[in-house]
């Protein structure tokens, strides 16, 4: 197996991307696997694509999800269904967005929806 290391993504799915891909990780390979090292989530602009992406390889078991401190405060915000920080409530809405087309959304639809596309679970196993 080879294991590719990365961290502090911050929802950054074409950065990220393109790092793999400059190191040859390929997705199809059952071989190779991600390792992510924290703050996958928070202020970036693309959190649909990246849970998409992170979510598919998890199935296939070749992600290993590390929570950093961002993850954690996201995680803790949809369990207690309020966003203490602008950025947590904007990584929902732009996933939300993402996945399903729909926008201004009150805090506590934008967390359902969180929980009923399965990114809450995501972040909980």
């Amino acid at each position: 197996m080879k294991s590719f290391v990365v961290s502090d993504i911050h929802d950054h799915y074409d950065l990220l991307i393109e790092a793999l891909n400059r190191n040859m990780f390929d997705e199809n390979n059952a071989e190779h696997h991600l390792i992510v090292c924290g703050d996958a989530f928070y202020s970036g602009p693309q959190p649909g694509e990246l849970f998409v992406f992170l979510r598919n390889l998890s199935q296939k078991g070749r992600l290993t999800f590390i929570y950093g401190n961002h993850d954690i405060e996201l995680l803790d915000n949809l369990k207690n269904n309020r966003f203490t920080r602008k950025a947590n409530r904007t990584c929902a809405e732009l996933l939300v967005k993402f996945l399903t087309d729909e926008t201004d959304l009150t805090d506590n639809e934008l967390i359902e929806k969180c929980n009923e596309l399965g990114f809450t679970d995501f972040l909980t196993n």
